[in-house]
C-alpha cells in the first residue's frame, strides 16, 4: 500500500536533474504546462479529482471528480485561489473499436503519445499495460497533495519530471492491517490482493476467463493425446489400446470442463452486464468506457492521510495498522522508481 504525495514548485531551478534516458528525454519538456496546453485540443474534457478544502485532512483519492477541459485544469492549478484543489489523475479508458480490448491510454494521453514509446528500453520486452499522466500543485513544500493510503494492481514505473513525490510504502504482507475499503477475500503468495467480488488468480486473471483457457488447454492435449494413441494402435505399438481408451476417457473429462466454462460464463450474460455498460462520445465515435474511475475503491484504506503519523488516533480508530512496518522513498525531479503491484 502507497501513501503518496506531490509536492511541485512552480519555480525550479534549471540545473534540477533531467531524464538520463534517450528514448524518454522528450517528457522532459512536459514541465512546462504551456506545451501540454499547445498539444491538447483546447475542447477535450477531462476528469479531475476535486477535494473539499486545501487542509491536509481533505485529500484526493475518493473518485470524487468534476469535469472541465484540460486547458481549464491547467489555468486551474497554476493560478487562483484554489489551485491546490484539483488533481488530474487516471482517466477512463475507452474499448479498442476493432477488438473491443481496453485501449492502452485514455484520449487525452493520446495527445501526448507522439512523446513517448510504447516500449521504453528500460521495460526490455515488457509492453505498458495503462500509460498515465498526473498532475496538481501544492501551497506548501512540506504538505504536498496526497493521493491516500492505497495499492495497485499493477507494477508501476513512476517517472517524476517536476517536483518531487514521496511514498510512504507497505508490504502485501500488511494488507490485513490496511484498513481497506474493499473486504479482503485473499493475498496471493506473489502478493495480489483480492476483494470481494474481484477474485483473480495470482497472476490478476479473472477466475472464469482463467477456468476457460485451462478446460481449452486440456481439450488441446487430450486431442494430441488421441491422435498419437490412434497412431499408435495403427503401428500396433504394446499398450496402445491402454493408451487409447486413456486419451478418450481424457478428451471427454477436458470437454465436461469446456462445458463448465461455458455455461458459467453464460450465467453471467443477463441484463445486469448490459446495466453496467458506460458509453461516452469522442468526437463522431460512441465508445464504451471499460475502466471507469468509481467512487471509494476497494484499493484504498480507509485511513485519512493526516491521521497515518498521529499514534492516538490511529490508536482509537484503527489499532491494527500500528503494527505495520513502513518504508520511506523521495522520488526527485527526473528520477524514476518501480514499484511492484500491491504495495
Amino acid at each position: 500500500n502507497n501513501n503518496n504525495n506531490n509536492n511541485n514548485n512552480n519555480n525550479l531551478s534549471s540545473s534540477t536533474s533531467l531524464l538520463l534516458l534517450s528514448d524518454l528525454s522528450n517528457l522532459t519538456k512536459w514541465k512546462d504546462i504551456n506545451y501540454l496546453k499547445s498539444q491538447v485540443d483546447s475542447k477535450h474534457t477531462v476528469m479531475v479529482e476535486q477535494r473539499s478544502s486545501s487542509s491536509s485532512s481533505s485529500t484526493f483519492g475518493n473518485g470524487y471528480e468534476i469535469p472541465m477541459t484540460f486547458s481549464q485544469f491547467a489555468t486551474r492549478i497554476t493560478s487562483g485561489k484554489d489551485y491546490d484543489r484539483h488533481y488530474l489523475t487516471t482517466q477512463d479508458v475507452h474499448s479498442n473499436a476493432d477488438n473491443g480490448r481496453p485501449d492502452l491510454m485514455s484520449p487525452l494521453m493520446k495527445y501526448l503519445q507522439h512523446d513517448f514509446p510504447l516500449q521504453p528500453c528500460i521495460m526490455g520486452n515488457l509492453i505498458p499495460q495503462n500509460i498515465n499522466l498526473w498532475m496538481g500543485n501544492s501551497s506548501s513544500s512540506s504538505v504536498g497533495t496526497s493521493s491516500g493510503l492505497h495499492h495497485d494492481y499493477h507494477d508501476n514505473l513512476y517517472i517524476v519530471l517536476k517536483g518531487k513525490k514521496r511514498f510512504r510504502l507497505y508490504s502485501p504482507g500488511d494488507t490485513e492491517m490496511m484498513y481497506t475499503r474493499g473486504h479482503l477475500t485473499k493475498v496471493h503468495p506473489n502478493g495480489r490482493i483480492n476483494y470481494e467480488g474481484e477474485e483473480t488468480t495470482a497472476y490478476g486473471a479473472d477466475l472464469k476467463s482463467d477456468m476457460a483457457a485451462r478446460a481449452a488447454k486440456r481439450k488441446e492435449d487430450a486431442e494430441r493425446m488421441l491422435e498419437e494413441a490412434e497412431r499408435a494402435v495403427e503401428e500396433g505399438v504394446e499398450g496402445a489400446e491402454r493408451m487409447l481408451e486413456e486419451a478418450e476417457v481424457e478428451l471427454e473429462e477436458a470437454m465436461d470442463d469446456i462445458i463448465d466454462a461455458e455455461m458459467d460464463d453464460d450465467d453471467d450474460d443477463g441484463n445486469d452486464n448490459e446495466k453496467e455498460c458506460v458509453f461516452e462520445t469522442f468526437g463522431d465515435e460512441r465508445k464504451r468506457v471499460v475502466d471507469k474511475t468509481v467512487v471509494d475503491p476497494n484499493n484504498f484504506s480507509k485511513i485519512k492521510p493526516h491521521m497515518l503519523d498521529d499514534a492516538a488516533l490511529l490508536k482509537e480508530s484503527y489499532p491494527n495498522f500500528l503494527n505495520a512496518t513502513a518504508a520511506y522513498c523521495t522520488v526527485q525531479e527526473g528520477d524514476i522508481l518501480y514499484l511492484p503491484a500491491s504495495w
